[in-house]
């Protein structure tokens, strides 16, 4: 396991102290993993990672499989601004010396941000009327965080919030994709509940 104990810019260099907050990066990798490909693919990781505006992970694992020529690498990353976690998905081709985004799950996210993302959620007619509902139960909702280059398939490319209730008695799930800039719910989705579902998408 690699651990750096500073904070790396995206280009690998180590960034003067003070800059932002320390970071504690882990990289946990196959024994024959090249020692001169470990940090290059810390600090290709390190630059593609998206924390919410104005927040920065002070915790990252990074945990790298070889299959095929190809590196899968798994990315856990958390904040002091939350006390959930960001996963992320990547594939890292040696030969294009890059990581591609492969999928996201995105749970960390500010207090407030979080709190005013639900209210907006609330203040919705149609979310009203359906979880008021005598045949819904719903549970406390999970917020995820939507990049824009996912939000621009559904409404544009710009970041959104997915906020989904689910009923467990009754297997069902309902979600919604808030814009917290016009402060609405733009898309609406109620079907059967999905275990651990990995943006591109919403829910």
């Amino acid at each position: 396991m690699l651990s750096v104990g500073c904070t790396l810019k995206a280009d690998g260099e180590v960034a003067p102290a003070g800059e932002t907050p320390p970071r504690e990066v882990n990289l946990a990798a196959p024994p024959d993993f090249p020692e001169d490909l470990k940090e290059k693919l810390v600090g290709e990781v390190m630059g593609a990672l998206l924390p919410p505006e104005g927040a920065e992970y002070t915790k990252i694992n990074i945990t790298a499989t070889e299959r095929g020529g190809v590196y899968l690498v798994e990315v856990v990353a958390a904040g002091d601004f939350s006390p959930r976690v960001d996963v992320y998905r990547f594939v890292y081709d040696q030969g294009e010396g890059a990581v591609v985004l492969e999928g996201y799950l995105l749970e960390a996210i500010p207090g407030e941000v979080r709190s005013r993302v639900i209210s907006i959620a609330l203040a919705d007619g149609e979310v009203q009327r359906l979880l008021t509902s005598p045949g819904f139960a719903p549970g406390e909702p999970t917020v995820r965080r939507i990049l824009p280059e996912t939000a621009a398939e559904f409404y544009a490319p710009v970041t959104l919030f997915s906020v989904t209730w689910v009923d467990f008695q009754r297997g069902r799930a309902y979600s919604v994709l808030v814009d917290p800039a016009s402060s609405r719910v733009v898309e609406r989705w109620l079907g059967e509940r999905s275990e651990g579902r990995e943006a591109h998408g919403p829910g």
